[in-house]
């Protein structure tokens, strides 16, 4: 009777091994997941969504444009009026042949026609501005594209535009260089919420 009972502690210890090893193997894969970038963050009771699809990837040569450089819509939401978020853009891989002026962005809201911010890449390197900001090379460079801005509880479209702008010369060196961005938002006292 004892070899009994052993052989099925062991048999049930082996089943909750490979539960707990399939279990472990799903929540990593969920965590490391970059398919999509939806986050709910909480304000006092109150919700506040943003959903910014995938990351932000494509090819950037000279444009007349900047609908013709990469886009990254973003929407966002809020559960009941009073809620602010901000919005952010981290520069993880910037090499220096990239921090142009003529390398633009800007952030419009909904479909108005003026950007609500905007800027150059141009700041990040020393030689072509007068502040000399420079990119941090021992981490993120974070860019603020939004701060402090209200969240309505229709849902808002904000549209990031990156592009080079060819109606300019644009360095010869900027071609075939790799980067890349990632974008994120706060809200001042917000939890992060499932």
């Amino acid at each position: 009777m004892k070899q009994k009972t052993k052989t099925y502690g062991i048999i049930l210890g082996v089943v909750l091994f490979i539960a707990l090893v399939a279990g472990l193997t799903y929540a990593y894969y969920k965590w490391t997941s970059t398919e999509d970038i939806n986050v709910s963050v909480v304000v006092e009771g109150n919700t506040v969504t943003f959903v910014g699809g995938t990351n932000i990837t494509g090819t950037l040569i000279p444009t007349a444009t900047k609908e013709e450089g990469i886009s990254k819509e973003v929407t966002v939401s809020a559960s009941e009026t009073g809620s602010v978020m901000s919005l952010f853009l981290d520069l993880t891989t910037m090499p220096a042949a990239l921090k142009e002026t003529t390398f633009e962005w800007e952030i419009y809201k909904n479909s108005e026609t003026t950007p609500v911010n905007s800027g150059n890449f141009g700041v990040y390197n020393a030689s072509t501005n007068a502040k000399g900001t420079t990119y941090a090379t021992s981490g993120t460079t974070t860019i603020t594209l939004l701060n402090g801005v209200d969240v309505n509880t229709t849902t808002d479209k904000y549209t990031l535009y990156l592009w080079f702008n060819g109606n300019t010369d644009n360095p010869s060196t900027m071609q075939n260089q790799t980067l890349s961005f990632d974008l994120y938002a706060t809200g001042e006292g917000a939890t992060i919420g499932q």
